[in-house]
């Protein structure tokens, strides 16, 4: 697995044999305008618009997906062809919440540790942790310190699954769409 496969950011470049006239072309009729509320959709296709040998679009689901890749394209003349650039990321407000949240949860781990840390170094591996058995009379206070990092691991999990299904889904659409080889750019 690399590394830029955990970032929620993929780039793409394809090569088909079709003009860039023609790949717009099988794009365009697969293509539905935008809309803030898709009542009774059941699926397929994609949503946006074309503007000259660019494209921005968006899978169609029939179900909620906050993490779906925005698709933004460009298709640029070769000799044998055409070559595509697709950039696919969430949405810049699902962006800006999940900076401010992993933010907050990062910095609650940190908090977490500091005082796991600065007890055991002052008061010894002896002493009553962040959660004295005064507040936890049973002793079974230990697991609170589960909770940051289960948050962090959890959403983290939880992103990135529905950011790279959205991203498989749609690059194997796009290829099919735009008739790239099966050889080329096995991601």
């Amino acid at each position: 697995m690399k590394l830029s496969s955990l970032l929620l950011y993929r780039r793409f470049q394809w090569s088909t044999a079709m003009r860039p006239e023609e790949a717009l072309a099988k794009l365009a009729p697969l293509l539905r305008r935008r809309r803030w509320i898709r009542f009774f959709s059941f699926g397929g296709g994609f949503e946006g618009e074309i503007a000259g040998n660019a494209f921005t679009v968006r899978r169609i689901l029939y179900y909620r997906n906050a993490f779906r890749a925005e698709i933004t394209g460009h298709i640029l003349k070769t000799t044998n062809g055409s070559v595509i650039h697709v950039t696919m990321q969430p949405h810049a407000l699902v962006i800006a919440f999940l900076t401010v949240w992993f933010g907050g949860v990062i910095l609650a781990c940190l908090a977490l540790a500091a005082a796991v840390l600065l007890t055991l170094f002052f008061q010894g591996p002896q002493a009553p942790g962040p959660v004295t058995e005064a507040h936890d009379p049973e002793g079974d206070g230990w697991r609170i310190i589960l909770i940051p990092p289960g948050l962090l691991l959890g959403g983290a999990a939880l992103v990135h699954g529905g950011f790279q299904y959205d991203v498989w889904r749609a690059q194997k659409e796009l290829k099919a769409i735009f008739q790239v080889p099966k050889t080329e750019n096995p991601d």
